[in-house]
């Protein structure tokens, strides 16, 4: 998976790097300690993130080689820790299946939670939605694989800003730009700038797109 790059390796997990030039596994040893009970690890920004399987679900960064707790399922108010979310420095960006987008503040531990109308005709919304990125209070996100949508955290509100008629493989963002692949128009890769909602194709001489990486 293109969502583990790591100082430009691409990893499996924490443990398992990919050798480019050879197509060989390396495995390294891991730093985090074993009685934190490590599960599902994933990187943003080239800082390395995991969950703990305990009973109190946690959420921790690497700082080097020395984890730091920075919240848990309780705290967030969930039963688990919510799977599809956006981390920057200051927020937590994730998706409750009870409560709808929610943004948390790692500084305060305010929670503001938002269930936006426009979804509701949309079965199971909630569970569909992945490729979750956040700027400037405002989180992007796909739909049920077909719409991408922005919500506003500050304006509290939700706007549709592309739709597909087919499959939208995938969604990454650079600055203020989104970047994804419509499996209407295959060969083609798309960015939709959000400041000023311009959308230019920038053609590639492969077939579907199935991941993407900046």
């Amino acid at each position: 998976s293109l969502d583990n790059v790591y100082y430009g390796q691409i990893a499996e997990d924490i443990e398992t790097y990919l050798d480019i030039l050879t197509g060989e596994k390396i495995h390294v040893d891991s730093v985090i300690p074993q009685e934190l009970s490590p599960n599902h690890s994933f990187v943003v920004n080239d800082v390395w993130y995991f969950y703990t399987l305990d009973n109190s679900q946690e959420l921790y960064r690497m700082n080097g080689e020395k984890p730091e707790l920075l919240v848990s399922a309780d705290t967030l108010g969930e039963p688990e820790m919510p799977f599809e979310m956006y981390i920057d420095d200051s927020f937590i960006y994730y998706v409750s299946y009870h409560d709808g987008l929610c943004k948390f503040s790692l500084d305060s531990g305010s929670r503001q939670s938002i269930l936006p109308d426009e979804l509701t005709h949309i079965e199971n919304a909630l569970s569909t939605i992945r490729c979750l990125f956040a700027k400037d209070g405002r989180v992007y996100y796909l739909v049920d694989s077909t719409d991408i949508y922005e919500t506003d955290f500050n304006r509290e509100t939700t706007t549709l800003l592309y739709h597909s008629d087919d499959n939208i493989s995938s969604i990454n963002m650079l600055d203020d730009t989104l970047f994804f692949s419509d499996d209407a128009i295959s060969g083609s890769i798309f960015s939709l700038s959000v400041t000023n909602r311009t959308k230019e194709s920038l053609p590639t001489k492969c077939g579907k797109v199935n991941e993407i990486y900046l």
